[in-house]
């Protein structure tokens, strides 16, 4: 019987479903290859011919793929969080700006990390906080410094909220200020080497 140890690479063992769609009809065969990567050990593997070496087997449902381990794929990161700045109504003001730091401060002030010129926005309007040490994924707090105008998430007046993708927190109350600024939270992107 042939040595069935996995490869120094192959770390973590799954089985193998077999949807019924991908069998040929009623020969238990794949009509669909497993990942590149995969090595597959079916429990019905037949010995080598002599002196081939070659190892024939008969696929089966109770086969078993031993996949890589995904934590060897090194995670990078394609975007880092990012807030998008726009009125509404539009006054034709957008930007975009990447989050990256411990602190960054939001202001109409030029000194600010994030530098939003438009008079609804207060000198030193509001500060973000990053939550996670550079280990982690990045994620960032914002929090209302002494400003005029509040922020406000769904409606509601908050003087801190954790962001979170997809959030956004407005500025000027509905229906009293002439437009809002919209501040629209993106968590960052990864992907795998």
């Amino acid at each position: 019987m042939p040595n069935l140890a996995p490869a120094p690479a192959a770390t973590r063992i799954a089985p193998l479903v077999i949807p019924p769609a991908a069998q040929a009809p009623g020969t238990g065969v794949i009509n669909h290859a497993p990942p590149p990567d995969a090595t597959i050990f079916d429990p019905l593997i037949i010995p080598p011919a002599p002196n081939t070496g070659v190892i024939h087997h008969a696929p089966t449902p109770d086969a078993t793929i031993i996949a890589p381990n995904p934590s060897q794929r090194k995670k990078i990161l394609l975007k880092p969080p990012r807030l998008l700045v726009t009125t509404e109504p539009d006054k034709g003001f957008q930007a975009t700006f990447d989050l990256a730091g411990e602190t960054l401060t939001l202001g109409r002030a030029t000194d600010n990390n994030l530098c939003v010129p438009l008079p609804i926005i207060s000198r030193y309007h509001a500060v973000f906080t990053r939550l996670n040490s550079e280990t982690q994924e990045p994620s960032y707090k914002i929090a209302q410094r002494k400003s005029i105008n509040s922020l406000w998430f769904k409606g509601k007046e908050v003087p801190e909220k954790v962001l979170e993708n997809g959030d956004t927190i407005e500025i000027g109350q509905r229906g009293y200020a002439e437009y809002i600024v919209r501040l629209t939270y993106q968590g960052p992107e990864y992907g795998f080497l």
